[in-house]
């Protein structure tokens, strides 16, 4: 395949709508790629978006499962409500990659003289006695298509920092039933 930009838009573009708005999104899209040095046998992906995409669906998909709706009309997950919110429920609040409010977790790190700045992806809050649960969203996973040991050590961090007893990595995996791994103590 050859790459499909040039410096010049064809006659089709110029003169059809529908081409001309197919290629203004192709120079959106190409925006931040580098294609100078394109060749048939490389693959290009801009990463971060791969995992904010992720990320995203991963949040989506907690939200539709608890039946919370968008805080955004639009869907969009980082246009909050005042509070925080991303999405909600009569009983359940989500919030989105941000730092929640203290009041709905807060880490022993804020009191001492090098406050931390963490941003679980995803914190469910249950609003009737204020549990919550953080998730962290990962889209690599490890050889036998399990989540990483560094994702593991995150996510002890975030259990450690906001004395909280449940969390949990979102990754994508090929078995249909999730995979459960508790650790239990006094």
């Amino acid at each position: 395949a050859q790459a499909a930009w040039t410096p010049l838009p064809t006659q089709l573009q110029k003169t059809d709508e529908r081409y001309r708005r197919v290629r203004e999104l192709h120079s959106e899209f190409l925006q931040d790629i580098d294609v100078a040095d394109y060749s048939s046998d490389s693959v290009r992906a801009n990463v971060r978006d791969v995992w904010e995409i992720y990320q995203t669906f991963a949040a989506q998909m907690v939200g539709r499962a608890f039946g919370l709706t968008c805080a955004s009309r639009r869907g969009d997950l980082r246009e909050r409500r005042s509070d925080g919110v991303s999405m909600y429920s009569d009983k359940y609040e989500l919030f989105f990659d941000c730092r929640p409010p203290a009041k709905v977790i807060s880490s022993w790190r804020d009191d001492s003289g090098r406050p931390a700045d963490e941003r679980p992806d995803i914190v469910l809050r249950r609003r009737a006695d204020g549990a919550v649960a953080v998730l962290d969203a990962k889209f690599k996973v490890d050889r036998e298509g399990a989540a990483r040991a560094e994702d593991l050590f995150e996510m002890q961090g975030y259990l450690n920092s906001f004395a909280i007893r449940a969390g949990g990595i979102v990754f994508p995996g090929t078995r249909r039933v999730p995979r459960l791994l508790e650790g239990r103590g006094s």
